[in-house]
């Protein structure tokens, strides 16, 4: 159990500020009237799409590795998870950061 602390604890502070800014970005859109199941991007659908495949590409240099060395089943299923909670991630901030950025209001 202290090692897992000690390996996450690094880590902590950036991923309460990246927590930090992801909530406040959906309290400003959903004071602007933003709705999660309402409004639909179909950009920020897209440009989360495009930023979880490219996750393919840098997920393995992340942490010293490369894509040739992925060589097993399990490997690309961890691969492709990571990537895919890579997307999901994106789309969390893409798509009230869209709401706000959009030129008209309904």
């Amino acid at each position: 159990m202290n090692s897992l602390i000690d390996t996450f604890q690094p880590y902590v502070w950036p991923l309460a500020i990246a927590l930090i800014i992801l909530l406040g970005l959906h309290l400003a859109a959903y004071i602007h009237g933003y709705q999660f199941l309402v409004y639909r991007c179909y950009g920020a659908i897209i440009a989360s799409l495009l930023v979880g495949a490219s996750a393919f590409w840098w997920l393995p240099l992340l942490v010293d590795s490369q894509l040739a060395y992925v060589d097993s089943f399990f490997g690309w299923v961890v691969l492709a998870t990571c990537a895919f909670w890579v997307a999901v991630i994106a789309y969390l901030y893409l798509h009230p950061l869209s709401f706000l950025l959009r030129e008209t209001r309904d």
